[in-house]
């Protein structure tokens, strides 16, 4: 949220059903991300619920998809400064295209990663106290590992 900050480390765990057509997955994620100038240091939590559609193309072990993500977060920002700065807390949401590979492994296991590039839309408040609606870019990589049931 902040052009200097660090990338929003974190986990996350989903859930994926696969259609004919299409697979439909949702997931959970917590990150942490941190922030330090001259006079601030702050650090934002956020915690993620979001749910995609994609197409999936397989090619005998590789698997390719593309489809589109949507999802809500929690943002949870703190600050520490010798001025005053109060802790402020933000609903996001979050649409984006998905771009993911995946390739099959022994006893139905696999190794997948996924790209989400997509707008983060909330509110920041402002010094004076007002809060204005914002929309960021950003792009969420995810490495992981899966079992087929």
């Amino acid at each position: 949220l902040w052009a200097e900050a660090s990338f929003c480390q974190g986990l996350r765990a989903g859930y994926a059903v696969a259609l004919s057509q299409l697979s439909l997955s949702a997931g959970l994620g917590a990150c942490r991300s941190t922030f330090d100038n001259a006079t601030l240091r702050a650090q934002l939590h956020e915690l993620s619920l979001d749910a995609s559609v994609a197409h999936v193309w397989d090619f005998s072990r590789l698997s390719l998809a593309f489809g589109a993500a949507a999802g809500a977060s929690w943002l949870r920002e703190r600050f520490e400064t010798r001025g005053r700065a109060p802790g402020r807390d933000s609903l996001g949401l979050a649409l984006g295209a998905l771009l993911g590979s995946a390739i099959d492994l022994d006893d139905g296991y696999y190794a997948f990663a996924d790209a989400v590039g997509g707008v983060l839309f909330f509110e920041q408040r402002s010094e004076g106290g007002t809060d204005t609606l914002l929309a960021k870019p950003g792009l969420r990589l995810t490495l992981g590992a899966g079992k087929h049931f």
